[in-house]
């Protein structure tokens, strides 16, 4: 069976919990979602996405993974191991279930992995430029809060890179306006007039900063999908593709 290639944050540092970004490298898939495509929704082959996934849960060790059905809202669900058979509607999922690993999908979006190691709490956040305006973060946090949470670290996977990611001026001052940093936008290198580049990954990581997360309890993980499609599925490069994931959790 083919080994997946994972990308390993180091903010987590209790021994049990499991965090992972997958690449595209070492699952089954076929071209165009060649290798290790964790969609079940992008018309790939379901039995290979199950195979694939299959990988990922046997080498991650948990007893079973979460998966959301995500469509870019600003909905939280608390899950448990049973829920790992069931579809869960939202883009972020928070547990603290002993042996449940939580996986976010993403082509290019940010995936925002989450815990507070000590209180057991952990959570998978899908960061798409509507979730990040809509405040998931927040939702999220705050839901880890109500459960015991207090110090929270964060793991900033791959994603889009600030030079990459071109959205349109109204966004951007519909961004501003409502609190966001001037850091995390500016000028194409061809200076439309009516576009300018976002940084998906600074708009985060001041949101958790807001949210009482400190920098140095924040990893950023510095990879462009974009620019990187030999090891990372792009959306925006590709729209046919697959789907990489973030997983946390503890094992045991």
């Amino acid at each position: 069976m083919a080994t997946s290639e994972f990308i390993i944050p180091t903010i987590f540092k209790d021994p049990l919990t499991k965090a992972v970004f997958t690449t595209r490298r070492g699952g089954i898939s076929q071209a165009p979602y060649n290798e290790l495509n964790l969609g079940d929704h992008v018309k790939d082959d379901l039995k290979t996405v199950l195979k694939n996934r299959e990988i990922v849960l046997k080498e991650c060790g948990f007893k079973a993974i979460a998966w959301m059905n995500q469509t870019h809202s600003t909905k939280v669900c608390k899950v448990n191991l049973a829920d790992a058979n069931c579809k869960i509607n939202a883009d972020a999922i928070v547990t603290n279930a002993r042996g449940l690993g939580l996986a976010v999908m993403t082509a290019d979006c940010l995936p925002v992995l989450l815990a507070d190691e000590k209180a057991g709490i952990f959570a998978a956040v899908h960061c798409g430029w509507r979730g990040i305006y809509g405040h998931i973060l927040t939702n999220t946090v705050n839901i880890m809060k109500e459960n015991g949470a207090k110090k929270i670290k964060a793991a900033l996977g791959p994603a889009i890179g600030f030079d990459s990611f071109e959205i349109g001026i109204d966004l951007k001052e519909k961004f501003l306006a409502a609190g966001a940093p001037l850091s995390a936008f500016k000028e194409t290198k061809t200076k439309k007039a009516d576009k300018a580049l976002c940084s998906l990954t600074e708009l985060a990581a001041f949101e958790l900063k807001a949210l009482g997360c400190e920098s140095k309890d924040i990893e950023i993980l510095p990879f462009d999908t974009f620019k990187n499609p030999e090891n990372f599925f792009s959306y925006r490069k590709n729209h046919i593709t697959g789907r990489m994931a973030g997983i946390i959790g503890q094992i045991g």
